[in-house]
Order: structure tokens, then sequence, then C-alpha cells
């Protein structure tokens, strides 16, 4: 029996794969913090903070609540946003950066929209590299071009964009607050939000949440990725994946297209009898202790009262038809939402539709180790931006996909 979100030990990829990966990455960065990129990456940071969603009015700024040590370090704090499951609305609001290009659909009216899937991708700011692999493989203009309709993508990042209006301008010529390590603290945080700014800018490809970006985030994403799919590029299928993934989108919308666009879930589907509710006892560990150690989720019975989990579609990439991309959407808006496991939380919202649910065949290791790379997979799970350029590389020259890859590490 699995657990949902079952910490686990993930090995690590080899020193040249790594270094073969940073070495991709020299140019892109020289290039992202070239001076005039950084001022326009400036300019659109402060674009964005004024057209970010209000705050209640019951909510002081941002800036006042980590006015001391303190509340910065309770603000910090995983262990409380992990027990208080708190979100505020404006949180799903998305701020696309840049645009143009091949990824130009998705800014005007849904309904002059001919955007027929729309790929939402899970990243993090400090996750160049991956967001990288993807552009120049499976997401690549030439990919895009192969495929018979208009397809849309986005990487989903957050920001906190009230540290750009009231911390240190992207040029580091202010920095809010006292004391050298917060002052180089807050140098950092900026100097990242630039490079991610200069980056959407620069590709037309990045869509910012405002909200802090950590690994209990992923919900909010998800739910803002759907609402984007629906509101905003009105695309008959949404498709949410992880940027440590590999897709086949050109087979992938073969299957899709052999059905009908509404009340179907495509994935890879988890048995929920197979599952049992992770809870911290498990583990003779707290909440606080499992998420800083394993990044998984664990309930409390006030968390999540059932023994008992739907089946699911595995969350690292599935797709909704529109009509059921549209009921997670609506999930920003009920009081009663609290944050837990994307995927667990996709499966409640669509129980009562009992959706057709159609099988991608995905390399995945539940137990994290080493993953098998199989030629028939639509889609590779977990793996080095490395990987990428290998499936890639292979596609390229018609050879199977898996020639030359035995096994997969390490997304």
């Amino acid at each position: 029996r699995h657990a949902v979100g079952d910490p686990f030990a993930q090995e690590t990829p080899g020193a040249a794969a790594t270094a073969r990966s940073q070495a991709r990455l020299t140019p892109t960065l020289a290039m992202l913090s070239e001076p005039a990129r950084v001022r326009n990456a400036s300019a659109a940071l402060s674009s964005l903070y004024a057209r970010r969603a209000p705050r209640p009015a019951s909510s002081p700024p941002r800036h006042e609540e980590k006015a001391s040590a303190a509340a910065a370090a309770a603000e910090r704090d995983a262990a409380g946003r992990l027990r208080r499951g708190r979100y505020d609305r404006a949180e799903f609001g998305v701020l696309d950066l840049g645009g143009g290009g091949a990824t130009g659909g998705c800014r005007g009216p849904p309904s002059a929209s001919r955007v027929v899937l729309a790929i939402g991708i899970i990243s993090a700011p400090g996750n160049l590299a991956h967001r990288m692999a993807i552009r120049r493989t499976w997401l690549s203009s030439s990919a895009l071009a192969a495929l018979p309709v208009e397809v849309a993508h986005r990487f989903f990042v957050g920001l906190d964009l009230s540290k750009a209006a009231h911390g240190e301008d992207a040029d580091g010529s202010q920095v809010a607050g006292s004391g050298e390590a917060t002052r180089e603290a807050a140098r950092e945080a900026l100097s990242s939000m630039a490079l991610v700014a200069s980056e959407g800018v620069t590709f037309g490809d990045v869509a910012v949440l405002d909200l802090e970006d950590h690994y209990l985030s992923t919900p909010k994403k998800v739910v803002a990725l759907f609402k984007w799919g629906v509101e905003r590029c009105g695309a008959y299928w949404v498709l949410r994946a992880n940027d440590d993934v590999y897709l086949r989108v050109a087979p992938t919308l073969e299957l899709l297209m052999a059905h009908p666009p509404a009340n179907l879930a495509m994935g890879l589907f988890i048995d929920g009898a197979s599952m049992h509710v992770p809870r911290p006892e498990m583990y003779n560990d707290t909440q606080e202790g499992l998420y800083e150690r394993t990044k998984s989720w664990t309930f409390t019975r006030a968390d999540y009262p059932s023994n008992a989990v739907p089946t699911f579609p595995q969350g690292n990439a599935l797709v909704l038809t529109r009509d059921l991309a549209a009921e997670v959407a609506q999930v920003a808006d009920q009081p009663w939402l609290r944050l837990m496991a994307d995927d667990v939380l996709v499966a409640l919202v669509l129980r009562r539709f009992r959706p057709y649910e159609l099988v991608a065949r995905a390399d995945y290791e539940f137990h994290g180790t080493y993953t098998a790379c199989n030629d028939a997979s639509l889609w590779h799970f977990n793996i080095h931006p490395e990987h990428m350029y290998d499936l890639w590389h292979n596609w390229l020259l018609r050879q199977p996909s898996c020639r030359g890859i035995t096994r997969f590490c390490c997304g």
C-alpha cells in the first residue's frame, strides 16, 4: 500500500550531468542578466505589482506584517502554513510576463482564442534549467509547429511582488529592513525575482502568481493554472505538468482527439483502494518535520478526516477537458477550501462527475528510485533536464525514444 505523498529518498544525478546542465545555462544567464533586460524586468515587476488583485482591506500590507524578525520567521514557517491552510483569493490571479511568439495565445478574449490545448507547467524561480530544457525540446518551436492544432503554454511561478514594491529595486539600489543579514536576504530574493522577470519578458511564457513560492503553494498554482486554461485560453483541454517531465504532445493529442472533449480526465491513474492517507504519527514525526525533510504532504484528521482517497491521476502530469477544468478553477472561490496534495484535490472535485479515465502510459517509480525508460511511454516523470535533451535527440534522429537511456534520475 502506497501513501499519498509518501516520503522517499531520491537518488541524485551524476556530476557529469550536472556539469553539462550548468554549461548549457551559462549563455542564457548572461543574456538574462544584461543591464537593458534587467531594467525591463524591473519595469515589468512594477507593472505586475500595480496590476495585481487588491488585498482584502482587513489585511495589513505584507511589508508591515514582516516588520519584526519574529513576524518574518513566523511567516516563513512551513509548519504554520501547513496547519493554517489559509489562502488569499488574490493569490489565484495569474499575471502574464511579456508576450508574443509561439506562446502568444491566451491573451485576448477566450471566445476569440484558437488554442485547443493549454499546457500549464508548475515551476519555481530557481528551476531555470528545467524551463530551458523544455523550451528547447518538447515545447520548442519545431515541436509546436508539427502539431495539428494550436497549443499555448505557460510556466507558473510564485513571486512575492510586495518585495519588489517595498524592498529593493531590481538594480539593487535600496533594501528595506535593517541588519546586513536582512539586506543580503532581500538582495538575493530580489535578484532572483529580476531574473525570472527578465526571463518572462524575453520568452513570453511565464505566468506569475503573487505569492511566496514554496512546495505548499503548489495547489494554488494548480487551481490558477486551470483558471488560466479555461478563462484566458478557452481551451478544449488543459494539461497540468511539473517542470521535471518530458511529454510527447503529438501522440497525447492524438489520444485526446479520439474522444469527445467533455467529462474526460487523462493521466496515470492511482487506485485509491491501494493507498493509505499519510498521518504524521505513521512516521513518528510532526507535520513540520516531515515537510522540512521530505517536502511531502501529511494530514491530520482536521485536514482530511477520511481514511480513503478516490482514484486520482498522478500529479506529475494530467489533462482535463474544459468542463472539468472549470470545476477545479471554481475551487478558488470556495470558502471551505483547505490546501492538500493537488492531485487528490482534483480527484475530490471531479468525483461526482465520474469522468471517463483515459490512461496515459508513463514512466514513473512510486518509491523515488531510478525509473526505467520505456519506448512506448507517452510521458516521462521525475527526470533531470539532461534526460530531456537525450529524449529530444532521439526524436530528431527518428530513433527509438529510449535509445542510450536505460533509466531516469532525478527531477
